[in-house]
């Protein structure tokens, strides 16, 4: 995507002024965002969101256990995996 946008037939070659590399979060920063979580469903939900800041921030802040069940059932019902 970078490619495209900075191409030189782009309006926005050469335009860039500064690059900043976000980097994904590790288990301890993500884990900020569920305080009220035990330690292992922490560990459960960065194991399924991984370290994309705005997924952890969207995620319900509900038993992790209910909704993985929940999202079980869903994919049972319509015969799909995850």
């Amino acid at each position: 995507m970078e490619n495209e946008i900075m191409d030189s037939k782009s309006p926005l070659h050469n335009r860039q002024t500064a690059t900043l590399e976000i980097k994904p979060f590790n288990y301890y920063e993500s884990a900020t965002f569920f305080k009220e979580y035990s330690n292992v469903d922490k560990l459960i939900a960065y194991g399924i969101l991984g370290d994309i800041p705005r997924y952890l921030e969207a995620f319900p802040k509900l038993d992790i256990q209910l909704i993985l069940l929940k999202k079980v059932l869903i994919c049972m019902e319509k015969q799909t995996i995850f």
